[in-house]
């Protein structure tokens, strides 16, 4: 679907070239010298299609760093349950599927549209990665309380918070469809 999005927009913008140039231009000139306003809309194309194919990378990689639905029903019951043997797994899986998703987003090109968007998601990866990783150290010395995550998750939550609404912002501008998670149509 977005390949067919991005063949469409250099569809249109080829035939507005060509319109613009052919209208803009005097019956006997050649074609060098006019088309400034063109060259504008050209740039404005890339710049979309740019963002639009970073935006297609940066979503596979949040969906890759997601936490599958049956690791949450899993979580859910281990909260309850206070299983540390078996939410220590679950800890140990969200720490390589974070580590991954930070060396991906590193990897990403960096685009001025998206750079805030980028930095804060390695923030939100490195901090979510920090906070299993202690939860890991803590279970192991025995020292594990609420109290020993609960600042860290609410820095989290404010870093998610506040990348969400970047990333809300970004689409609507950029007419990008809203960020689908794993396992949802």
């Amino acid at each position: 679907m977005l390949q067919i999005r991005i063949l469409l927009t250099v569809i249109v913008l080829t035939v507005t070239i060509l319109l613009a140039t052919v209208q803009a231009a005097p019956e006997k000139t050649n074609f060098v010298s006019e088309p400034e306003l063109p060259s504008e809309m050209c740039r404005a194309h890339q710049r979309v299609a740019s963002v639009t194919k970073w935006f297609c990378k940066y979503d596979r990689i949040r969906r890759d760093a997601e936490m599958p639905l049956s690791d949450k029903l899993l979580f859910c019951l281990l909260t309850a349950a206070r299983s540390e043997k078996r939410s220590s797994g679950l800890a140990a899986r969200m720490i390589e599927r974070y580590t991954a998703a930070l060396s991906a987003l590193k990897e990403l090109k960096p685009i001025p549209e998206t750079k805030d968007l980028q930095d804060g998601y390695v923030l939100y990866f490195s901090t979510a990665r920090q906070l299993f990783t202690d939860y890991l150290d803590a279970q192991k010395q025995g020292t594990i309380t609420d109290q020993s995550v609960i600042s860290e998750k609410k820095k989290l939550e404010e870093i998610d918070k506040a990348n969400k609404k970047l990333d809300a912002t970004l689409r609507t501008e950029y007419e990008i469809s809203r960020y689908r998670h794993r396992g949802y149509l």
